[in-house]
């Protein structure tokens, strides 16, 4: 479900939306939705609505009832932990720690974000065995990566997902001989915007032939 090739155009109104959209109001809807539904909750990067997605529905349908009870009792301690939470900071005056920690998601400018993480999948391959093909890498500064949780080295994830992060910038190193060159992160961004013209033509084609998930 993850295997989705990211579409990269630079535009006027991207460029705006990055650096001056700083409250992500329907994604707050949705999610707080999907939280009080006790269903799995994580940022629409997928481009999800309060309903499952098909991705979802697929694993959803295919997994254990053990496995089903236990997402729905980690989204019930997801809620009970921020109910409890927020209720605290607001008796105890504390309220600005409930925008740090509660909706931190959902505010801020998109522009360090959109650079971490659009190589992942970008103008890729999807459902190609191999990784190298299917997958995207980037090189970040320190800091950024480390916020990033060394996300930057996403071949490597796909290739073994059980490396914890902070390992995995010492696996790429020693199969480096065997992985493309990487390239730093703007550089490689203007790279993409090219790439997804010529892959794609235009926005419109990628979004109705690849952009949304249309299951297995």
């Amino acid at each position: 479900g993850e295997d989705i090739p990211n579409y990269v155009e630079i535009t006027p109104r991207l460029v705006v939306e990055l650096f001056f959209r700083v409250v992500e109001i329907k994604s707050l809807v949705h999610n707080l939705i999907r939280l009080f539904t006790l269903r799995p909750t994580s940022k629409g990067w997928r481009g999800r609505e309060p309903k499952l997605d098909n991705w979802e529905q697929f694993i959803f349908e295919r997994a254990s009832e053990k496995k089903r009870r236990e997402v729905k009792r980690f989204a019930l301690f997801s809620l009970i932990s921020h109910v409890i939470f927020v209720a605290v900071c607001v008796v105890s005056g504390y309220w600005f720690l409930i925008v740090l920690i509660t909706f931190a998601p959902f505010y801020g400018v998109s522009f360090h974000g959109f650079m971490v993480g659009i190589h992942q999948h970008a103008a890729c391959d999807p459902n190609n065995p191999d990784f190298r093909v299917s997958c995207g890498d980037a090189k970040l500064d320190p800091i950024s990566s480390f916020l990033y949780w060394h996300m930057e080295y996403h071949i490597e994830h796909h290739m073994f997902p059980s490396i914890p992060c902070y390992n995995l910038k010492k696996f790429s190193e020693f199969i480096a001989d065997q992985m493309p060159p990487k390239e730093y992160a703007l550089p490689r961004i203007l790279k993409l915007h090219r790439a997804s013209r010529a892959k794609y033509g235009n926005f419109q084609f990628w979004r109705d032939n690849f952009g949304r998930y249309k299951g297995i």
